[in-house]
């Protein structure tokens, strides 16, 4: 390979990028300042969009990273990719950082845009292959973007062009075969060597998801979900009746969803193909094989995919489902409940993403999901915002809501969205245990032993959640060591700052809920239930069920006006108007001025006029109307 001038290389940029437009990096901002794309190289690091604006790509940009690996690791996996690329038919272009980093952009055919679900797939069993790879640009279809050849570099010098430049423009003008995507799935299906005993690679931290390699018939992932198939899906299994069930879209479920439901509940529950095979093959689901029938001989071939395909999902799902140490007790035991909430509240206070009232917020509603689980016996649940408002501590409803489509989308945290609520149901969720780079959060012991499963008491409503923290870590050092705590101890056992653990000591000493003394604080034998009196929180309690019960009346009222249709109003008889409302006198009158006038000129006369006729127009309104005198120069 060798290198081309910097200039030059940039040339390719307006080829490669999806909309014409860069975005320049600054040390302040990073890659935060878009500005129209041009052929002059920019004196700053620029970096192309990857998808256009309906989220399309017409390019595969493969991004080498140095950072833990070394530029000898980048170099083997660059050129690796280039090789399998090459072997799909496609083209490719590559060029280098000054510190080693490689990029390898795959031009596609333009003619067939591709969203970002149909390059994820391939993305991902490459950066389970290749460590260095990081396909973070690719999986933004928003801002995706990445540098280009000739680019100006962080670290200075310039990405130089290692591809020559003649097959660098070729490359970028005819562009890749079709189906080079489709051929370079099905290449890295039979590169990869399958691992022993479990067909589910795992890569780098880059790699965003596990790719599933077949193997096997008897390929299987340990049961994840006890207990029966839902009876929806069974009805389909037995009788071939789909589910009245929609898709994120909207859309109604058809044969090929429920298909792919009904292998999903298969793969959780530990079944192999050759488990789902032989029940076919001797009727014990007529349904799911009626579904398949469209396919004619080539059934069995389709099923098969579907199976690749649900094992894939579950590969990807499995950390999340998998509960650590308690998966005999996914049933709401109060060990598993106790467990899971003190991993909640360790990721919650050690997470660098929450802070202030948030993370406060946060510890509520993970007690008061621990105690709907508890309650419906399943750590799957779908609670209502005003529910969940009042098992927390009678928090306001939509602050609810904003905080749970906030922590849902947070990596590693303790709940999954499985299925988003429509019409009277509300959001289901499934209360998974923590992760924190990717690692298990381990709760202490005299943590989950201290833990209690049940609402938060609405006392906190008054005395601020903060001071709850700062309450029950008083109490839970009393009951393992002394009655009496020192306050320099407390911010270590909380996990607050000095200021809000003494803001906290205020409140509580002040309805005396705690004695004070000059190096120690301890319990007094008032309750929260005595506060709770005091100040009338039972009634708050009541009246604020009361109007949940009214919202959700007028909710379920509005629902059952758009599910029915309209009644026809009686509008009686119809009125006969006069053919003509006027006079045979008065329409004779009315056509005599008419014609008399004549229609209007389509346009004034001074604007069909030429520009010096308008600008003497406008003099002359000016001297009439406002008594102006036009001074000449």
């Amino acid at each position: 390979m060798t290198s081309s001038a910097p200039s030059s290389a940039w040339t390719l940029a307006p080829l490669l990028a999806a909309r014409q437009s860069v975005r320049l990096w600054s040390p302040h901002r990073g890659y935060d300042h878009a500005r129209r794309l041009g052929r002059a190289l920019p004196e700053q690091p620029a970096a192309i969009p990857l998808y256009d604006k309906h989220r399309r790509t017409t390019m595969l940009a493969l991004d080498f990273d140095p950072k833990g690996y070394g530029p000898e690791r980048v170099r083997g996996d660059a050129e690796q990719a280039v090789e399998w690329v090459h072997q799909a038919g496609g083209l490719t272009i590559v060029d280098e950082s000054t510190r080693g980093g490689r990029h390898v952009l795959v031009p596609l055919a333009d003619d067939v845009p591709l969203a970002v679900r149909h390059v994820m797939p391939v993305l991902r069993a490459l950066a389970a292959r290749l460590l260095t790879l990081d396909i973070t640009p690719m999986s933004n279809p928003r801002q995706g973007c990445i540098t280009a050849p000739g680019s100006p570099c962080k670290e200075g010098g310039h990405r130089r062009l290692l591809t020559p430049l003649d097959d660098a423009f070729t490359a970028a003008r005819t562009r890749s075969q079709h189906g080079t995507i489709a051929r370079l799935s099905a290449l890295l299906s039979v590169q990869s060597p399958v691992q022993p005993h479990g067909s589910v690679v795992r890569g780098s931290p880059q790699a965003s998801a596990p790719v599933y390699l077949h193997s096997s018939d008897d390929d299987r992932l340990p049961a994840l979900i006890t207990g029966t198939v839902p009876s929806v899906i069974s009805a389909f299994a037995l009788a071939g009746v789909l589910p009245d069930r929609r898709t994120w879209r909207g859309e109604e479920w058809t044969r090929h969803e429920a298909r792919q439901s009904f292998l999903a509940h298969a793969v959780l529950r530990g079944l192999s193909l050759n488990n789902v095979l032989t029940s076919v093959h001797t009727g014990v689901w007529p349904g799911f094989r009626d579904a398949y029938n469209r396919y004619g001989p080539r059934w069995e071939h389709r099923l098969r995919c579907d199976w690749v395909k649900a094992m894939t999902w579950a590969a990807e799902v499995e950390p999340a489902l998998r509960v650590s140490g308690h998966q005999q007790q996914h049933t709401g035991g109060r060990v598993a409940l106790r467990s899971w909430l003190a991993q909640a509240e360790t990721w919650t206070m050690t997470a660098s993403t929450l802070s202030g009232q948030t993370r406060w917020t946060a510890l509520a509603i993970w007690q008061a999901l621990a105690y709907i689980s508890q309650l419906e016996r399943s750590h799957v649940v779908a609670p209502g915002r005003r529910w969940l408002s009042i098992a927390a501590g009678l928090i306001n409803d939509k602050t609810v809501s904003q905080a749970l489509r906030f922590l849902r989308e947070l990596p590693g945290a303790p709940i999954l969205l499985v299925e988003r609520g429509s019409g009277a149901a509300a959001d289901k969720y499934a209360l998974v245990t923590p992760r924190s780079d990717g690692h298990e959060i381990e709760a202490d012991p005299t943590l989950i032993a201290h833990r209690k499963v049940g609402p938060v008491h609405p006392a906190w409503h008054i005395l601020g959640l903060p001071a709850r923290r700062v309450f029950d870590a008083i109490e839970r050092h009393a009951r393992h060591h002394r009655a009496s705590v020192r306050p320099l101890d407390l911010p270590e056992l909380t996990g607050m700052c000095t200021p809000q653990v003494y803001q906290a000591l205020r409140r509580l000493a002040k309805v005396e809920l705690l004695h004070r003394g000059r190096d120690w604080v301890a319990r007094t034998t008032r309750t929260l239930a005595e506060i709770a009196t005091e100040h009338g929180l039972a009634e708050l309690r009541a009246e604020r069920i009361a109007h949940h019960r009214r919202e959700r009346r007028a909710w379920h009222d509005l629902l059952a006006q758009w599910e029915e249709p309209f009644a026809r109003q009686d509008l009686g008889d119809p009125v006969a108007l006069p053919a003509d409302p006027l006079s045979p006198t008065e329409r004779a009158d009315y056509l005599a001025v008419v014609m008399a006038t004549g229609p209007p000129p389509q346009e004034p006369e001074y604007l069909m006029a030429g520009a010096s006729s308008v600008h003497e127009r406008s003099i002359d309104l000016l001297e009439e109307l406002l008594g102006a005198s036009p001074v000449t120069a």
